[in-house]
């Protein structure tokens, strides 16, 4: 029995020996499996709105080491879901996820130090986030990276903001199609090429992107005569989501100019959104048919918030405006006031000119720098 216990105590350590080998690499395995099951668990209360619930088990899965889960937390404090909010505590569960090289923690924790919310604003740190994200195969990281690059938030770099903002682009992002169109419109880091940017801004104007709505209604609108109503569909889309110049241009729409019919009842309404949207040209141009007497009375109401506005703001023709509406002034104070104002100024994007149709007003030469100076898009 002496020497049985002899040859086996070798291979009892032994055993326990390879037990403890086994246990030690299976601990990890068990942890990371508890985690996820914690961390779903967590997704589900949050897609059901249930923050609390959700921070919680996000919160037991972060012990056990889980990056998703720190992410997710990360979210909750960056917009006070379930909890204050505290874009502090956001930084640090950002970054406890971005340690763990999880992308999309890098790509917040870049926006944040890029806007400066949290911490402090760096555009380098943002930058280098970024890129981690972004080589990692992240879309909204190298939107958002190419954007940086573009914007020249810590140094212009159009050839790397190509680079990051096509691979977004091409992902079906929809600030890189925006932006990259941009950058074929001004000739940035690519040559200029109108058709290529107008083949980026259209899918983000499909999109929802009213900028790109209105770049590609205006595109329309001054080129082919056939592709009028695929303008106007785009400049209306992008007028009725609130854009002041789009609800400018669709004034002059009316009015006759791109080859609109005049209608006078359509163009009112218009004017009056975009004068409110701080359009000052609409404003003006309001301002000239009322003393040309082309405001109805029953119009009064339409357009009186508008002068209103300005005249609060001290726009002393805001204020003759309002003081006309309350009390016509006479014809010969009518010619004292045109005298003064020099009247409506010959552009595309004024009242006269479009009543008359912008093509029979102007030469070619005039029309072209008029529309250089029109609203930006």
């Amino acid at each position: 029995m002496k020497y049985l216990s002899f040859f086996f105590r070798p291979l009892l350590v032994c055993f326990i020996f390879v037990s403890l080998i086994a246990l030690f690499f299976c601990l990890p395995a068990m942890a990371g499996d508890e985690a996820e099951e914690l961390t779903a668990k967590g997704n589900g209360y949050y897609r059901e709105k249930k923050y609390q619930e959700a921070h919680g088990y996000w919160l037991q899965a972060t012990d056990l080491g889980n990056a998703v889960a720190a992410f997710n937390l990360g979210i909750l404090y960056e917009h006070g879901q379930g909890v204050s909010q505290n874009l502090q505590e956001a930084v640090k569960w950002h970054q406890r996820a971005a340690d763990k090289k999880y992308p999309a923690a890098q790509r917040n924790l870049g926006v944040l130090y890029r806007d400066g919310r949290g911490v402090r604003q760096d555009y380098q740190k943002a930058k280098k986030l970024l890129s981690l994200a972004a080589g990692q195969g992240d879309v909204l990281g190298a939107a958002n990276l190419g954007y940086m690059y573009y914007a020249g938030l810590g140094g212009t770099d159009y050839g790397l903001a190509e680079k990051w903002l096509r691979m977004a682009a091409a992902a079906n992002n929809v600030h890189g199609q925006y932006y990259l169109g941009l950058m074929y419109e001004q000739g940035k880091g690519v040559p200029q090429d109108d058709s290529q940017a107008i083949a980026w801004f259209k899918p983000a104007a499909e999109q929802g992107i009213v900028d790109a709505q209105a770049k590609v209604g205006m595109a329309y609108l001054l080129g082919d005569p056939a592709n009028k109503e695929e303008g106007l569909k785009w400049m209306l889309a992008a007028a009725n989501s609130g854009l002041p110049d789009a609800q400018y241009i669709m004034a002059v729409f009316h009015l006759g100019g791109f080859g609109g019919s005049k209608d006078l009842e359509k163009v009112l309404p218009w004017l009056a959104k975009a004068a409110l949207n701080n359009n000052g040209q609409a404003m003006a141009d309001l301002g000239t048919m009322l003393m040309k007497k082309l405001v109805p009375q029953a119009s009064y109401g339409m357009v009186r918030p508008v002068f209103e506005k300005w005249a609060a703001g001290d726009n002393a023709s805001a204020q003759i405006y309002l003081a006309k509406m309350k009390a016509p002034v006479s014809e010969g104070e009518d010619l004292m006031f045109t005298a003064f104002t020099g009247g409506a100024t010959p552009t595309y994007t004024s009242v006269k000119s479009a009543l008359l149709s912008l093509e029979k007003v102007m030469s070619a030469g005039e029309l072209q720098q008029a529309r250089a100076s029109g609203p930006r898009l």
